[in-house]
């Protein structure tokens, strides 16, 4: 096994992205958000298994971590949709 191979990034006119995935998801959303800026407007949920399952990523502090088995996935993305100027 090797590390992941290849550039994670965002288009350039992206003005709001959502991030949106499991735990495995993360590893390609922390490249995605090391890139951006400090000031950068994004949204976003990741689920783990567990709190200790959260990874230590650019920004990550910014994103809503939710634990398998309580609140799940598909509601705090319906909520990001609904975010005034966020996705639609």
């Amino acid at each position: 096994m090797s590390r992941p191979e290849g550039p994670f990034v965002l288009p350039p006119d992206a003005t709001h992205p959502v991030f949106a995935g499991d735990g495995t998801a993360a590893v390609a959303f922390g490249a995605m958000l090391a890139a951006l800026p400090e000031d950068a407007r994004f949204s976003g949920c990741v689920e783990t298994e567990t709190p200790a399952d959260g990874l230590p990523l650019a920004h990550g502090d910014r994103l809503d971590w939710l634990v398998r088995g309580g609140t799940s996935l598909p509601a705090p993305v319906r909520r990001l949709a609904s975010v005034p100027g966020g996705v639609a």
